[in-house]
């Protein structure tokens, strides 16, 4: 996937209304396409499908920090020391 964000450096100032950001992205025509579709059927703009799709991948990966935050290597590891080293049982094989 080939995205290119083009944005005001950190510090600048966003004179767009409401401080909404422009940002120019390349993305892969049949990428394109498939979101241009997509917003026709939902008779949405593709800018709106567009920032409604970073907005939800930002919020999963600020999700993600937060349970990174949270957790620690050497509570992990103690939970797996817990973990019988045995076969599984039939019914759990894959």
């Amino acid at each position: 996937m080939a995205w290119k964000l083009h944005y005001l450096p950190t510090g600048a100032r966003c004179n767009n209304r409401g401080g909404i950001m422009t940002l120019n992205v390349t993305v892969p025509e049949p990428m394109y396409r498939q979101i241009a579709a997509m917003a026709a059927r939902h008779q949405v703009s593709v800018e709106r499908i567009i920032a409604a799709a970073l907005a939800e991948h930002v919020s999963r990966w600020a999700r993600v920090e937060q349970m990174a935050e949270r957790g620690s290597r050497k509570r992990f590891i103690a939970v797996l020391d817990k973990v019988p080293a045995a076969e599984p049982a039939p019914e759990d094989r894959i």
